[in-house]
């Protein structure tokens, strides 16, 4: 199993060098415009399949099939990016998904005749990691639902506001929230203390005027919230893990 772990390992470096170390910004903007009509986009496939040639002779588990495999989809989902490049961040982690996906599926059916899923699943899915697992689920969305709840009567007092950028807030809580859960599953609740510390710097520094007084309080209280909610759940998740 060593074996095939070192050759998931390099198939997903040789993956990265060449979506990212070796891709020049041109190659990406000519495939971009373009389309299938670009040069550059079946280069940039052909390159993702040289590598792992070398890498499946060396080990002497060489297949044809899981070359082609590689490079086709490579080829065939950077086409599809290549229409929908305008959304940024959603075509960018769909595309990554996807190549990362597929590689480990032609790993699993050429090198391990899948049985890794056997012993993934059985590490994987245990109580510990669905209440981890639930506990992540609850800070990133019931959670937030709750606040927002929780704090709209204070809503419609700083209504109009437009010093904020859209979502921002959301999307602040939500990380925030992920980030306590780490902490405290990773047993560094001091990590917890700079994490508050850095949101008072950014957040409340500017805040302090008389002028934006329900503005700094709406966000305090927002955020204590947020804090004092995903503690609890992260202490409550460590406690049922440790009676269970």
């Amino acid at each position: 199993m060593e074996k095939a772990i070192t050759i998931l390992a390099l198939l997903f470096i040789n993956h990265l060098a060449f979506d990212f170390i070796f891709q020049p910004d041109t190659w990406v903007e000519d495939k971009n415009r373009r389309h299938f009509k670009s040069p550059k986009l079946y280069l940039h496939a052909l390159l993702h399949g040289l590598i792992p040639v070398v890498i499946l002779l060396s080990f002497g588990v060489f297949s044809w099939m899981m070359v082609f495999v590689i490079v086709v989809s490579h080829f065939l989902i950077d086409l599809g990016k290549s229409y929908f490049h305008h959304h940024v961040v959603g075509a960018f982690l769909f595309d990554q998904m996807l190549h990362l996906a597929i590689i480990v599926f032609v790993w699993g059916w050429k090198i391990t005749g899948f049985g890794f899923l056997e012993l993934g699943l059985r590490h994987l899915i245990n109580v510990n990691s669905l209440l981890y697992l639930t506990a992540f689920v609850i800070a990133y969305w019931p959670t937030a639902i709750f606040i927002n709840m929780a704090t709209r009567k204070w809503q419609a007092q700083i209504k109009g506001d437009q010093d904020s950028l859209k979502d921002a807030g959301k999307w602040i809580g939500r990380l925030e929230r992920l980030l306590i859960l780490l902490f405290i599953f990773s047993n560094n609740v001091s990590g917890i203390g700079l994490l508050i510390a850095a949101k008072s710097v950014f957040r409340f520094g500017d805040l302090n005027a008389p002028e934006v007084r329900q503005k700094t309080e709406y966000i305090l209280l927002g955020t204590l919230l947020s804090f004092t909610t995903t503690i609890f759940l992260g202490f409550f998740v460590e406690y049922l893990i440790r009676v269970i």
